[in-house]
């Protein structure tokens, strides 16, 4: 099996975390869009959709942060003479 191949089992802990990001602002999200003013509630999409632009933004960086990671490690190792 190559090492370029994607294996769920090696990411679990990363899409777990994307998976309980990903309900937190869906959580955030709904709060935002039901907002109680001191004698009437208002509903605006506009506010649930920058909750979820921003945690969408969150992930999409701290995806592309893990990515140029795992590039450099397998870089620097593939240099590396074999034992």
């Amino acid at each position: 099996m190559s090492d370029s191949k994607f294996r769920w089992r090696d990411h679990k802990l990363v899409i777990g975390i994307l998976l309980a990001l990903a309900v937190w602002g869906g959580v955030f999200a709904a709060a935002a869009y039901r907002v109680q003013h001191v004698d009437h509630m208002t509903y605006d999409l506009r506010r649930s959709l920058i909750v979820l632009a921003c945690v969408a933004l969150f992930a999409s960086f701290w995806l592309i942060m893990l990515w140029t990671r795992r590039g450099r490690k397998s870089r620097f190792n593939s240099h590396d003479p074999p034992p």
